[in-house]
């Protein structure tokens, strides 16, 4: 199932409800091999939902799902719950979450859609949302900002163009690990590259995110700083979504490396359902700067600070970092050796 048929089978139910003149729940039952499953729409609340039906028996703690925003989990006996049966629902409680929620119940449907057993079902969508906590303590469930948009699009260039070429697709998506909050953007075997992108070309300055970013300790294959310069057009050049789907294109041969990519997207607080807000914006490179961080370079670290100093944010400006700058074949070079 696609995520337009979701909202289709939504706007549907907005409809018979409303054409109904009832209130309560209005909803289909999708076809998922036995599996009870229904997407609908509330009256009076004009709110979506989608529900499950379950056995008593396998009633699950709720406190697990729990979600703390725009998404409400309760159990409810609706009228075309036969015997023992009971609804768990899923619905939406704040419209700004609309296209969150769609994502959400997508995910849900794809991830069950092949398991027979009931408890089984509950478990895997305990799990998903779990995972889709952890994005909503993390991103805006209306999509990425402009500056997120562009600081996601510098990491999936240098994944694209330097990365995927040298390494194999698995360990392309595992050499990735900007979303998951680590030091740097990538790294591999003691070498770590942070990428760092920038709009224009006058008066650059990089921002350091903490005293740990440009430490190279311990990184004996050393730690590496590549710079992409852009200029933001609209309507033109490359956009986010248009580097994305070629991505999503190379990696498809190995679906261990495309399911790692997609995870790692979604924890970059990038989802399909905001594609109309990354339609309008492209990129196209100005320049490309590359440079190797060792002693002397322009940098706050862990060492240098006095006890009780921590969480530091600075700039640096790239004009201090000339005597640092490198080819690009020598960081190629370097990655080619891991």
């Amino acid at each position: 199932m696609k995520l337009t048929k979701i909202e289709e089978i939504w706007n549907l139910t907005v409809k018979e409800g409303v054409k109904s003149g009832k209130n309560g729940y209005h909803s289909r039952m999708l076809n998922l091999s036995k599996k009870k499953f229904h997407l609908g729409y509330k009256i009076p609340d004009n709110l979506h939902f989608f529900r499950i039906q379950i056995l008593k028996k396998n009633i699950p703690d709720i406190s697990k799902f729990q979600i703390s925003k725009g998404i409400k989990i309760f159990l409810e006996k609706l009228n075309n719950d036969v015997g023992s049966e009971i609804s768990l629902i899923f619905q939406i409680t704040n419209i700004n979450y609309k296209d969150l929620f769609t994502a959400i119940t997508f995910d849900i449907i794809t991830n069950i859609a092949n398991i027979q057993k009931e408890k089984k079902i509950i478990e895997s969508i305990q799990i998903r949302f779990h995972e889709w906590q952890k994005f909503l303590e993390k991103n805006d469930p209306e999509g990425l900002s402009e500056k997120s948009q562009r600081g996601l699009y510098g990491e999936l260039y240098f994944l694209k163009y330097y990365v995927i070429p040298i390494f194999e697709e698995k360990k392309a998506s595992e050499i990735w690990v900007g979303p998951n909050r680590k030091e740097q953007d990538f790294s591999y075997n003691n070498c770590a590259v942070e990428i760092k992108t920038l709009i224009g070309k006058k008066h650059q300055k990089v921002h350091i995110s903490s005293e740990k970013q440009l430490d190279d300790s311990g990184l004996k294959n050393g730690l590496f700083l590549f710079v992409i310069s852009l200029k933001e057009l609209v309507h033109g050049g490359q956009t986010l979504i248009e580097l994305i789907e070629e991505i999503r294109i190379t990696l498809r041969t190995n679906q261990i490396a495309l399911n790692e990519f997609e995870k790692k997207l979604l924890i970059s607080g990038y989802l399909d359902v905001h594609k109309k807000k990354y339609q309008k914006n492209g990129y196209f490179i100005l320049d490309k700067f590359f440079y190797k961080i060792s002693d002397g370079f322009p940098r706050i670290i862990e060492k240098d600070l006095k006890e009780g100093i921590g969480d530091i944010k600075y700039s640096i400006l790239l004009t201090n970092c000339l005597n640092f700058s490198i080819k690009e074949t020598e960081l190629v070079n370097n990655l080619k050796k891991l």
